[in-house]
Parts: C-alpha cells; sequence; structure tokens
C-alpha cells in the first residue's frame, strides 16, 4: 500500500484512461478479476463529463471475506489537524437486498505486515449507503489526526452487481 500512496487526489473524474480500462491512480486488488469482479472506465451515463468508474462483479459463488474494495490513497500530511469534505457521486444496480456504500477511511502509519496494522483513526465504515441505480452526491466529512498518514476513499458494492462513481472531491473544510 505504500508505495500506492499519491501526493493529491488524482483521476478523480475518470477522463484519464479510455472506456474499459483500469483508471489510473485507483487501486483495484488482482484477486478481484480472479472473483468475478473489477473495475473500469465506462462511458455509459456518467455523471459529470464524459466517462465514469464502473465496478461490477457477476453473479457466482460468494467469498464472504472478500470484499471488492478499489480505493485511492493519498498523503494524509497536507490534511493533518484539519477538517475534511470526502464528496463522490455514486449509482449502483445491485442483486436484490444488497447495496454498496461510499467509504472514507483515514489511517496512521501502516506496518510492513497489513495484517498486523493499527486499527483506522477514522473509518466511515456503512454509514453511507448507495441504494439507487440514480446518481446522487455523498459527503463525508473527518477530522485528520495529527498522526494520520494515509486517506483512503471509494466505493464498496456489496457481493454482486454493478456500482459507478465519479465526481470526486477532496477539501480542507477547516
Amino acid at each position: 500500500m505504500i508505495n500506492k500512496k499519491l501526493e493529491k487526489p488524482t483521476n478523480v473524474d475518470f477522463e484519464n484512461n479510455a472506456s474499459g480500462e483500469a483508471p489510473d491512480g485507483w487501486v483495484s486488488w488482482t484477486k478481484f478479476q480472479r472473483l468475478g469482479a473489477n473495475m473500469i472506465i465506462s462511458n455509459k451515463n456518467p455523471y459529470n463529463g464524459t466517462k465514469s468508474a464502473m465496478l461490477h462483479r457477476t453473479e457466482g459463488l460468494k467469498y464472504g471475506e472478500i470484499a471488492l474494495t478499489p480505493r485511492q490513497y493519498i498523503d494524509a500530511t497536507p490534511f493533518r489537524g484539519r477538517k475534511i469534505r470526502f464528496r463522490a457521486a455514486a449509482r449502483a444496480e445491485l442483486v436484490e437486498s444488497d447495496f454498496a456504500f461510499i467509504r472514507l477511511s483515514i489511517d496512521p502509519e501502516p506496518s510492513d505486515d497489513e495484517h498486523e496494522g493499527l486499527p483506522p483513526l477514522s473509518d466511515s465504515l456503512d454509514n453511507y449507503r448507495v441504494e439507487s441505480s440514480e446518481w446522487s452526491m455523498y459527503e463525508i466529512e473527518a477530522k485528520v489526526p495529527d498522526n494520520a498518514d494515509i486517506i483512503s476513499y471509494g466505493i464498496y458494492p456489496g457481493d454482486f452487481g454493478t456500482a459507478w462513481l465519479d465526481a470526486i472531491n477532496v477539501e480542507i473544510v477547516e
């Protein structure tokens, strides 16, 4: 994860890539593809501009311990001690009774072993559910502690279906 940390939000409108490509600056582990999931650029019905990110997982075997978690990781240093606002447009078409959610996480210095790392300093968990196929704007505000190292954000679809993400913004509000 350390080598994936960016200086600032990048490719937040998903216009940098061609349709069908993986979005630059976003991390989606290759294991997701083995489980029938992928994150690509789509030019169908974006929120803003001509493209959005599309995350899709076909129905099949369910792996309870695996969640499709594509994220962007940015350096928390410029935001330390400040309150930030993360905004994102999202929509989802998921299997019945499933949902997606928008997530913002603020993490301390990571451990060399990601399984023994410290818990997040701030984590929205699943408080911001995306349950409609219509675009909606979501906002999460959080205080960035002085020992924060990484801010990460993304959309997390439930088990099966499709979710879209567009128009990302991270700004200091205080």
